[in-house]
């Protein structure tokens, strides 16, 4: 749930969290590492619409969401994203 309300924090400019997770999910992947990348495959975050889909099951559903690699994968995107969106220039 931390996860969402950071990503919520971050869409000043956009309309919601899929919209910043639509618009910044590709551009931040191609700035992870290789293992990271791979990291995010494993735990089954693909695309954009998969860690949308984790961001709103960690709401409704907490217990379904209690993956610790997982929770691991999409603190890395999340992270590379916030990285474009939010560092100073």
């Amino acid at each position: 749930m931390s996860l969402r309300l950071i990503v919520e924090s971050a869409t000043l400019k956009t309309k919601g969290i899929a919209d910043y997770v639509n618009t910044n999910f590709e551009n931040a992947k191609k700035q992870l590492t290789q293992d990271q990348k791979t990291t995010l495959a494993n735990n089954s975050i693909n695309g954009a619409n998969s860690l949308i889909q984790l961001l709103q099951s960690g709401v409704h559903n907490y217990a379904n969401s209690a993956n610790f690699e997982q929770t691991v994968a999409m603190s890395i995107i999340i992270g590379a994203m916030l990285k474009i969106t939010h560092s100073k220039k």
